[in-house]
């Protein structure tokens, strides 16, 4: 029971940040407290496959490492977002920055503005800020 309970602490800890990310809007780009969290669990579930070496314990650490692995993996690399290599602050006139600038479509396909805007002028663009 307690290596269930060890266990448990790995998917709560991230549980948890994700509901501080999604539902409050706080976002943190290295969740040091949820990996230490998931550090010291991963450590005890090792100690005690270590100890008793059954294939329920041998599960339960196998599966603590992938979804620590997958939360590292995700935190890192997936929820990151480039910088922005055309600064546009307000009431700035685009017009004269537009001519080399390409943006991407949803399918990752490259637009490069000035053709898009000659074939119609009448183009809205909008501009998605992420998940806040």
């Amino acid at each position: 029971m307690r290596p269930t309970l060890i266990f448990l602490m790995v998917p709560f800890s991230f549980l948890v940040y994700f509901l501080l990310v999604l539902g409050m809007g706080i976002f943190q780009e290295y969740p040091v407290i949820h990996y230490l969290v998931a550090f010291v669990a991963l450590f005890y579930l090792f100690k005690a496959t270590r100890e008793k070496r059954t294939a329920y314990l041998w599960v339960l650490n196998g599966l603590g490492w992938v979804l620590t692995l997958f939360f590292i993996w995700w935190t890192l690399i997936f929820s990151t977002y480039k910088q922005n290599p055309w600064p546009i602050k307000e009431q700035d006139n685009i017009s004269a920055r537009i001519a080399d600038m390409a943006l991407e479509t949803v399918d990752g396909e490259p637009v490069v503005l000035p053709e898009l805007l000659q074939k119609n002028p009448t183009t809205l663009l909008v501009f998605f800020r992420g998940h806040w």
